[in-house]
């Protein structure tokens, strides 16, 4: 994931105009579309992000350009169907995150947050993944930095999201 302010970011420019500039297996379907972006597109790779986390793989695999397509036309699986031990309101949020239509997503970091703070106060906690199929090495830790926010009014929501997915993965 290059930043998380990338869609407006691209936005800005008439150069970049129609560009499709991320990582593939976390861009939102209106991304990998060429479609214009906003702030929930963030709020989709969070939610790839997540759903990794929580199962040790993405939600939509496969080779090439496969998982981009599926992603604009299938429904997000749900997390629990590869972790039954996800807790319910963990899923909803992460199903929300990566719902197809932007509209359905949260509107704001704001929100992603405070759903995950609450998702934390409920006091489930969150199983580590069962196996990471992809051929990746099994790392020891895990790191999570605060998000590159480009307003500087909003920095402080770059820490707060770091500390709830924290507090909620801990």
């Amino acid at each position: 994931i290059l930043r998380f302010d990338l869609a407006g970011w691209i936005g800005e420019s008439s150069e970049r105009a129609g560009m499709i500039v991320g990582t593939p297996e976390y861009m939102a379907p209106e991304q990998a579309q060429g479609a214009d972006v906003d702030a929930r597109a963030d709020h989709y790779a969070i939610g790839t992000m997540i759903f990794e986390m929580l199962t040790g793989q993405l939600p939509f695999a496969g080779p090439a350009l496969t998982p981009i397509l599926r992603r604009t036309v299938e429904p997000p699986p749900d997390p629990r169907t590869l972790q039954p031990d996800v807790p319910e309101r963990l899923a909803k949020l992460v199903l929300r995150c990566l719902a197809r239509a932007r509209e359905e997503r949260f509107p704001d970091l704001h929100a992603v947050a405070a759903e995950l703070r609450r998702v934390r106060t409920v006091g489930s906690s969150v199983p580590p993944p069962r196996s990471a199929p992809r051929k990746a090495r099994a790392l020891p830790k895990l790191a999570v930095f605060p998000l590159d926010v480009a307003d500087p009014e909003c920095e402080h929501l770059g820490w707060a999201f770091a500390g709830a997915l924290i507090d909620a993965l801990s």
